[in-house]
């Protein structure tokens, strides 16, 4: 009578187990691959969708500031007044629209070369401008910036002892990271804010 070979039946049994092991370990390595490759086709298409609807938003944000623009140079030009384009742009930063504020004051500033508050608060409009989008684009905040400064500087021609003009000049420098010109004009902005009076007439330091 023969008797099984028990230990090489036990051993192919193990050998089996073994297999079997090996085919679901390989079969569980499989799925993860393929869940993740199928995980990054989502999260890809996703981005894709988003930058597509970004795309979009984009073009018609650029679509109505284009619009924008034409509505209020044809306003500009048309105006015969630089205070009524100075008075709506006042209107527009009181209604927090930086954007439409600083195309009517910056063609006010250019209507009457010598309005000095129209220069001013153009460039407050574009410090505005360039305040939110700092955040977002620091070249676009940058151009704001010095935009800002491009009107300040006309400010500060036509009546250089302006004390508010100087504080907005030394927060134009600041926000360029230009520390030694935000502290000059700083110190300027206090010495001619210092207002004192001389034989009852009141005069400014100079």
């Amino acid at each position: 009578m023969k008797h099984a070979d028990t230990s090489k039946y036990s051993m192919c049994r193990h050998l089996g187990y073994a297999r079997r092991g090996t085919a679901w370990k390989r079969r569980i390595a499989l799925y993860s691959i393929v869940l993740l490759v199928i995980g990054g086709l989502l999260v890809w298409q996703h981005h894709q969708e988003a930058a597509i609807d970004a795309a979009r938003t984009t073009q018609q944000t650029d679509d109505s500031e284009a619009s924008a623009r034409q509505a209020l140079a044809a306003l500009a030009a048309s105006a015969t007044n630089a205070r009524d384009l100075a008075t709506a742009g006042m209107t527009a930063l009181q209604n927090n629209q930086p954007t439409v504020a600083s195309y009517l004051l910056e063609a006010a500033s250019e209507k009457e070369p010598q309005f000095r508050d129209a220069a001013v608060y153009a460039g407050y409009a574009e410090l505005k401008l360039a305040d939110a989008a700092w955040p977002v684009d620091a070249a676009v905040a940058t151009a704001h910036t010095y935009t800002a400064l491009h009107y300040l500087a006309i400010a500060q021609a036509i009546d250089p002892i302006h004390a508010y003009t100087f504080e907005l000049i030394a927060l134009a420098h600041e926000n360029l990271g230009e520390t030694d010109k935000a502290a000059t004009a700083t110190q300027k902005a206090r010495f001619f804010a210092l207002d004192t009076t001389v034989n009852g007439q009141q005069v400014s330091a100079n």
